[in-house]
């Protein structure tokens, strides 16, 4: 878990170099100090050069793969639910329940609870949506929400 950890740290730090040269650079073209400049544009350079090229490579296809990972699995525990609902109203149906059925049904609760919890931990993803995306994405749950509710 450390050795995960420090490259967080590591490529934090990295960002918040970059931060602090960026804020140094505008200080020296405000300044018209032309040398400074360069040497603060060449560690600029020095670093996103490498920082970039690990993302790229390494960082971005991970993030992909972890996404299309979790929206996979959301899937499947939606498929899930779907079927506990379904295999609950046909229990619930008949008015009478078996300690054997009850315990089954009590048993899926936490997974459930896993499952909308995860959900809604993917919400932070959503929100890194720009505003159009994210009035657009409004509108729709609005509208699938509505449907549904209707029921």
């Amino acid at each position: 878990m450390s050795k995960a950890h420090n490259f967080i740290d590591d490529f934090q730090k990295d960002h918040s170099e970059l931060l602090d040269l960026l804020k140094s650079f505008h200080r020296a073209i405000e300044s018209s100090n032309i040398n400074e400049a360069k040497g603060i544009l060449n560690r600029i350079d020095g670093i996103t050069s490498g920082h970039f090229s690990f993302e790229e490579t390494y960082l971005y296809p991970r993030l992909q793969r972890l996404v299309r990972e979790i929206t996979g699995r959301l899937h499947n525990e939606q498929e899930a639910t779907k079927e506990f609902i379904r295999k609950s109203r046909n229990t619930l149906s008949r008015n009478k329940m078996g300690r054997s059925e009850a315990l089954s049904l009590l048993a899926t609760l936490p997974k459930l609870s896993k499952f909308f919890e995860d959900c809604d931990k993917i919400a932070v993803l959503a929100d890194r949506f720009d505003d159009e995306e994210k009035e657009y994405l409004h509108k729709r749950f609005k509208e699938s929400s509505k449907k549904e509710r209707r029921r």
